[in-house]
């Protein structure tokens, strides 16, 4: 199906997407019915039908056999077994990055504890505000030691950067990396970077990465916007 902007079943798409973000639809509850959407909007069964399977392929609602059509939850889903990008999580929608600064300065104590660093090591940080189909869902700090590797301001302008992709170019592998979450609040800079309102809730995500060669590569800071992300985690016995 062509996602054509201007196409009448597209804007029916946006409104209703929107709707169920802003939770006018609650989680679970039925979503009104093609008949419904029908007479709400004044158009055919056909335009109807094809701005619901737009929703459902981006799951935003759900057929349920017997019984109807019912909302998702509209959080993106992270897996915590496995170690991949940004992109690569979330290859089904349109990802992208805004580059907020790039630095380079010695590692502040708590970074540098993380990554074993000797006084007055320096680190790369770069700050970028992560993006998911132009919703502002994630901001995100990382600090790289400089003895390690040599990165520059342009390897992050390009929107579809990746630190993991430089990583595998320079023959850095990536071999595992520890996440602790918290629940916090978003203050004034966060909150203007995730365009939500201050003392919102945010999850925030430490992780301390390791390479091939048991060097600690990547400690990063990351916010994300608790009303549109949780994590799941498989355990096994």
């Amino acid at each position: 199906m062509s996602n054509n902007s201007n196409s009448k079943y597209y804007q029916i798409y946006e409104e209703l997407k929107k709707s169920i973000i802003a939770k006018k639809y609650v989680e679970n509850d039925f979503f009104p019915t093609e008949v419904d959407l029908q007479k709400k909007y004044g158009v055919s069964r056909i335009t109807i039908r094809s701005a619901l399977q737009l929703l459902e392929s981006d799951g935003y609602i759900k057929k349920v056999p017997g019984l109807g059509t019912i909302v998702n939850s509209n959080k993106r889903t992270l897996q915590l077994n496995r170690l991949i990008s940004f992109n690569d999580e979330h290859s089904e929608h349109i990802t992208s990055s805004k580059l907020v600064d790039f630095r380079r300065e010695p590692a502040p104590e708590k970074v540098r504890l993380q990554l074993k660093l000797s006084p007055m090591e320096e680190v790369y940080v770069n700050e970028r505000i992560r993006i998911i189909d132009d919703e502002n869902i994630g901001f995100q700090r990382v600090y790289v030691p400089k003895n390690y590797i040599e990165l520059n301001e342009e390897d992050f302008n390009s929107p579809e950067a990746s630190l993991y992709k430089i990583f595998e170019d320079k023959s850095i592998l990536i071999e595992s990396a520890t996440e602790i979450i918290e629940s916090i609040v978003a203050d004034d800079v966060l909150a203007d970077h995730l365009k939500i309102k201050t003392g919102e809730p945010l999850l925030y995500i430490t992780r301390n990465t390791i390479d091939d060669k048991n060097r600690n590569i990547e400690y990063a800071e990351i916010y994300y916007r608790a009303d549109r992300y949780r994590y799941e985690i498989q355990l096994n016995r």
